[in-house]
Parts: structure tokens; C-alpha cells; sequence
């Protein structure tokens, strides 16, 4: 799929925060030989501090914005990895709302929560051979439930272009999705 008007300017507006959310500790130690559970089972606090009460403020507006571009609520996934994991789900970090202004904020709020999806199939295969965890007894988040992650993202891009047809339009999402990722750093940095 070659990128249209809208997923180029995101992917280049976004560039260096998704580089410099990747390059936080938290995260890099995924991949490191001693991780641990208790490790993990932070991350994935942190994560879902994030996810539930941004998916929350997306389908609290009404706007239907995540069902129309076809994006699968992951909160609930995060709740279930933690619950197995016996670790309390922790405090939900607050949503500005420019994030959930318009649907375009939303679509950009959303490229970023959808993307991490497809990060998370790396991350959940070494999971799986470091902690030895599967998606029924730990990883679903990262793992994922359809296993069509690739065509769910496709899909999505597609839907997303459609939403934000205009600049001003994509002006919003690009503007959402940096301050999606600024949320995202300024939660996984104190990690």
C-alpha cells in the first residue's frame, strides 16, 4: 500500500517522536535477556494509563470515529493481560482535549494507538521466548486477537485518508497524533 497525502505527512511529522519514544529505557528493555515479569507487568500499566482513557475520550464524543475507520479497542486487552498477571490496572493519565476536538484529532489521536499494533507483534514474539508468555496467559496486547493486524492497519490508513480529505483537516490529525506521542513520552519516560 503506498502512503496517501495524509499518512505521509504523519509518518514525517512524527518521525523523530516515534524514534525517541522507541529509544526510552522502558521500552528498549523489552528486549533485553533479563527482563521480568514485574518489568513487564509496569510497561503494561503504564500502557494501559494510556490507552483506556484515550479510547474512553474517543468514544465518549459520539462521533463513532474509532468504529468508522475501523480500529479495535485495545484497552480491553490490556485489562486481561494485567488481570492474569495479578497487577492493578493504575491511575489513567488525562486527556487533553485537543486530542478529541474533532473527528479529525481523534483519526490522528487513533494513527497512533493503531499503529502500535503492529510493534507489537515483534514485541510479543520475544516476549514469548523471553518470559515465555502467550496471548492467553500474558502478551493478547501485543500479540493481538485477529491475527489480520496487517490488513486491520491497511484498512484503517485507508478509512483515515477518507476522514481528513482536506489541510485543515490533516493539519488536525498530524497536530493530534504529535501530542498523541507526547503523551505517550511523558508516560513512558518516567518508567
Amino acid at each position: 500500500m503506498s502512503d496517501g497525502l495524509l499518512l505521509a505527512q504523519l509518518r514525517v511529522a512524527t518521525r523523530e517522536q516515534h524514534a525517541r519514544l522507541e529509544s526510552l529505557p522502558a521500552l528498549r528493555r523489552l528486549f533485553a535477556d533479563d527482563y521480568t515479569v514485574a518489568e513487564y507487568s509496569r510497561l503494561l500499566q503504564s500502557f494501559f494509563s494510556l490507552f483506556s482513557p484515550l479510547e474512553a475520550a474517543v468514544q465518549a464524543t459520539g462521533r463513532k470515529t474509532a468504529a468508522s475507520l475501523g480500529y479495535e479497542l485495545r484497552s480491553e486487552d490490556l485489562a486481561a493481560d494485567l488481570k492474569i498477571l495479578a497487577a492493578k490496572t493504575g491511575a489513567d493519565t488525562a486527556v487533553p482535549s485537543a486530542l478529541t476536538g474533532s473527528r479529525a484529532a481523534e483519526t490522528g489521536c487513533l494513527y497512533v494507538l493503531a499503529g502500535s499494533r503492529l510493534g507489537g507483534k515483534v514485541i510479543a514474539r520475544q516476549l514469548a521466548g523471553s518470559l515465555g508468555l502467550t496471548a492467553d496467559s500474558g502478551i493478547r496486547f501485543f500479540a493481538g486477537s485477529s491475527g489480520n493486524e496487517g490488513h486491520n492497519w491497511a484498512q484503517f490508513c485507508h478509512r483515515a485518508e477518507l476522514s481528513c480529505d482536506t489541510p485543515p483537516a490533516r493539519e488536525a490529525a498530524v497536530s493530534a497524533a504529535a501530542a498523541t506521542f507526547d503523551l505517550f513520552y511523558q508516560q513512558l519516560a518516567d518508567e
